[in-house]
C-alpha cells in the first residue's frame, strides 16, 4: 500500500490549470492536509501530503482551533502552488463550523491574525463528515503522531486536577433543613431551569452548540441534563 500511495500512477506534478481540492483535518496531536486535483479523466489524484504533530500549547487548543491551524498549515505550506491557481480550491472539513469562517464576526484575536493569512487565496471551505473524510482522518490516526508515554510533553496540561482535597470541604448532601435531600434538589433545578431547558432541546436535536456552549459531549438521559457525566 505505501508503495502504491508514492508510484507515478497515484502522485502526481501539480496543475495550476486544473481544479484543485483540498482535505483537511486534526485530531488529538496531529494536523494533516492532502492536496489532490483531477486529471482528464475525472479521477482525483494526490500531489503530496503533509502533517505536523502539534506543540505542546497547541495540543490545548478548543477542537474548533485545532481544525482552523490544520487550514493555516496547509495554505502556508502551499502556497507558491495555491497562489498560483485561478480556479476556485475546494477545501473539505469534517467541522461545519468552519463553513462560515470567513463570514463570522466573532472571532479571537488568535483567529483573526490566522484568517489574515488567508485573503490572498481564491477558496471555499466545504463540510464533509468524518466518515466521507476517510483519507486525511486515516493519516491522523497514525501511531507516529500519538505521544507513547504519559510523560510527553504534549501531555503534560491534558488533564488537571483543579479542586485538591485540602482547597475544598465535603458538603453534606443528604438533607437540608426542611429533610429534602440535596441531590433531589439538583435533580429539579436540572429539569426546570430555563437554560437546562433550551440545551437539552438543543441536544436533542442533534445542534452543534447553543449560544457559543459546544454540545458535543453533552447528553440528555431521563430528562437531566449531563455534560462530561456531570451534572
Amino acid at each position: 500500500m505505501k508503495k502504491r500511495m508514492t508510484e507515478a500512477s497515484i502522485l502526481r506534478h501539480f496543475d495550476q490549470n486544473r481544479e484543485t481540492i483540498l482535505e483537511t483535518d486534526s485530531f488529538d496531536y496531529v494536523n494533516d492536509d492532502i492536496l489532490s486535483q483531477y486529471d482528464d479523466e475525472g479521477t482525483l489524484h494526490p500531489m503530496i501530503y503533509y502533517s505536523k504533530n502539534l506543540s505542546p500549547a497547541e495540543c490545548n487548543y478548543e477542537i474548533y482551533d485545532k481544525k482552523l491551524l490544520a487550514i493555516i498549515r496547509a495554505f502556508k505550506h502551499w502556497r507558491p502552488e495555491l497562489e498560483l491557481t485561478e480556479l476556485l480550491i475546494k477545501m473539505f472539513t469534517d467541522h461545519q463550523a468552519l463553513t462560515s469562517l470567513m463570514k463570522d464576526k466573532e472571532l479571537s484575536r488568535r483567529q483573526m491574525r490566522w484568517v489574515q493569512k488567508l485573503v490572498d487565496f481564491n477558496f471555499k471551505i466545504m463540510y464533509r463528515s468524518g466518515k466521507q473524510n476517510i483519507k486525511v482522518d486515516a493519516l491522523t490516526r497514525r501511531v507516529d503522531s500519538v505521544p507513547r508515554s504519559p510523560e510527553d510533553e504534549r501531555c503534560r496540561y491534558q488533564r488537571t486536577t483543579i479542586l485538591t482535597p485540602n482547597r475544598m470541604e465535603i458538603a453534606d448532601l443528604e438533607e437540608k433543613e426542611n429533610g429534602e435531600p440535596i441531590y433531589r434538589l439538583v435533580l429539579e433545578a436540572n429539569r426546570i431551569n430555563e437554560n437546562c431547558i433550551l440545551l437539552r432541546e438543543a441536544v436533542l436535536k442533534g445542534e452543534a452548540q447553543y449560544e457559543g456552549t459546544k454540545l458535543r459531549d453533552c447528553r440528555v438521559q431521563n430528562e437531566i441534563l449531563y455534560r462530561d457525566d456531570l451534572l
